[in-house]
């Protein structure tokens, strides 16, 4: 099968670890060969872009479309010799160091491909760009404006690419192999025993050993039959993501390119200079940080505008919600995109620790730090930021070593960070702005698959500010907490657990549920952990449902 509207490109780099390393030979043959004849069966024009020392050389091996480049900017720069010297759409990159590409997992990538191309990502986060497709022009475009840029993921960074989870990639290569690249004399070595394990142990019915039939034959996996693959095919990818367990987003709309650090970034820059706010600003070898801080070094009486709350609340969910305060409730609303503004962000599922004392992180960084990573995975939203926006409840400010570890994890070159105390105003505002975080996240718990929900809503009381603040928020969303969703598709055997009526312990203040668990958040009975009431309404079977109920004999000791 010929691909249409594609070409490749293979730049042949030099090796830092082996010398010449395209030319090294393994099992009677050089390694740049091996994935150079996949190519060739799938697209009508391979070319390969080489350093001007070794032009000549590629002569004797009869390859036809070879090319030099002066750039010197490693892969960067044979892309980009490539990408000027094609006439397709979109162009092809494979490593020159990457034996075993898959053409199954290269033709779906490729009937996938859109806006500016698209990329494999793995479930910590590394990329996979010398294996990915890129709009050509736009390449060549990016790679002219930002000179001498020798990371490839500073390029992608400026494309609209869309992310495909690479485990999804399994069901045409199980092991993944076709990511596989050789780096060190190890590989090789590694190379040369799996290879002759191959030919000594084929496959029944294999009647030659030529390397495309030990392809075929040891990266397809026959349990994976062709419903399975068109399945994966038709939902994979939605814009600029996968959806796991095959959904598709609520509104049954593409996934955009939500930039949502940029837009958390720039709401939490806002609040420089409004009284109250201090802001932090100073320079490491690893990039920009900005710390603002709201009440952390304050006591809990001094307070801060509502609306620096508010801020920081709506800068958590990525700038996806919107968040208001009437009647001593906070009401919170998320039109678009629920499950990656309350899961993939507004969550604080970024546990760390700043000089021996704990710290929560909650905000759009967690998506490129991939923080959790199953989490993240199972809301299937990737995106990679020059700037990251992270919120943390922390009784300390985090120090230059902190903020070091968080621009490394999160890739980026400039962090904002918005931290405050749980005793504090805008800590108060931004616990009870998870009311719908919370619904959804016990919806995750109990198996319903919330890129489904196509948006949601809540509200919650707001408590007197004691020193119970850290518990009696709590008790606000579990017993006073209501929240609405429209759902494209529900299970109707979910509705009673889906709310804090369903736990065990209900009825018990959360005060008196921390005591007795003696401090350990984790040994709480995590059904507790809800809305107290939920209304769902199911778009797709046009019914409505609703469970649980407000406690107010609990609400009436906090209000």
């Amino acid at each position: 099968m010929k691909l249409n509207k594609i070409q490749a490109v293979m730049p042949l780099g030099r090796g830092t670890r082996i010398e010449n390393k395209p030319f090294v030979r393994i099992d009677g043959r050089e390694l740049f060969l091996y994935g150079y004849e996949i190519l060739t069966e799938l697209f009508d024009n391979v070319l390969i872009v080489c350093r001007n020392d070794v032009f000549g050389i590629l002569k004797d091996y009869k390859i036809k479309n070879v090319i030099s480049e002066n750039k010197n900017i490693g892969p960067v720069g044979g892309i980009y010799e490539g990408a000027k010297n094609l006439k397709s759409e979109y162009v092809f990159v494979a490593g020159c160091d990457m034996p075993f590409l898959n053409s199954r997992v290269i033709e779906f990538l490729c009937s996938l491909v859109e806006g500016d191309g698209i990329v494999p990502v793995h479930e910590n986060g590394n990329l996979e760009p010398l294996h990915s497709i890129y709009r050509r022009e736009k390449m060549i475009e990016v790679i002219e404006k930002i000179g001498d840029e020798r990371r490839i993921s500073k390029v992608i960074e400026k494309m609209n690419v869309r992310f495909i989870p690479a485990g999804e990639l399994r069901v045409y290569d199980k092991e993944l192999l076709t990511f596989r690249n050789i780096n060190t004399m190890d590989d090789v070595a590694w190379m040369e025993d799996y290879l002759n394990k191959i030919k000594s142990e084929p496959k029944a019915g294999l009647g030659t050993t030529s390397w495309m039939d030990m392809k075929f034959n040891m990266q397809y996996d026959p349990s994976s039959d062709v419903a399975e693959r068109q399945s994966r095919s038709d939902t994979c990818l939605r814009g600029e993501t996968s959806q796991p367990h095959g959904s598709v987003s609520g509104d049954d709309q593409p996934f955009r390119r939500l930039n949502l650090n940029e837009k958390s970034f720039k709401i939490l820059e806002k609040l420089k200079g409004i009284e109250g706010v201090k802001a932090i600003e100073f320079n490491t070898e690893a990039g920009k940080i900005t710390i603002i801080d709201l009440g952390v070094n304050s006591k809990l009486e001094d307070k801060i505008p509502e609306t620096v709350g508010i801020s920081v609340a709506e800068s958590s969910m990525g700038g996806l919600g919107r968040v208001s305060i009437k009647n001593n409730r906070i009401f919170v609303d998320m039109e678009k995109e629920p499950a990656v503004a309350a899961l993939s962000c507004q969550l604080a599922g970024w546990g760390m620790e700043i000089n021996g004392k704990k710290a929560l992180g909650s905000g759009p960084a967690r998506i490129p730090a991939k923080k959790p990573s199953g989490l993240i995975d199972r809301i299937g939203y990737h995106e990679i930021s020059e700037k990251s926006a992270l919120i943390l409840e922390t009784e300390i400010l985090p120090d230059e070593k902190t903020c070091k570890r968080i621009l490394e994890e999160t890739n980026s070159d400039e962090l904002i960070i918005a931290a405050f105390r749980d005793k504090s105003m805008a800590g108060l505002i931004n616990v009870i702005a998870r009311v719908v975080e919370v619904g959804l996240y016990r919806l995750d718990r109990v198996g319903y698959n919330v890129n489904k929900v196509i948006s949601a809503r809540g509200n919650a009381p707001i408590p007197r500010i004691t020193e119970d603040i850290m518990f009696t928020s709590n008790d606000a969303i579990i017993y006073g907490g209501i929240v609405e969703i429209k759902v494209n598709d529900w299970d109707e055997n979910l509705t009673e657990k889906a709310v804090s009526l369903s736990s065990r312990v209900y009825g018990k203040t959360f005060k008196s549920l921390f005591q007795e668990a003696r401090g350990d958040f984790y040994r709480i009975d995590p059904e507790i952990f809800a809305p107290a009431e939920l209304t769902v309404t199911d778009v797709a079977g046009n019914r409505e449902y609703h469970t649980g109920r407000v406690n107010d004999e609990i609400l009436r000791k906090i209000l």
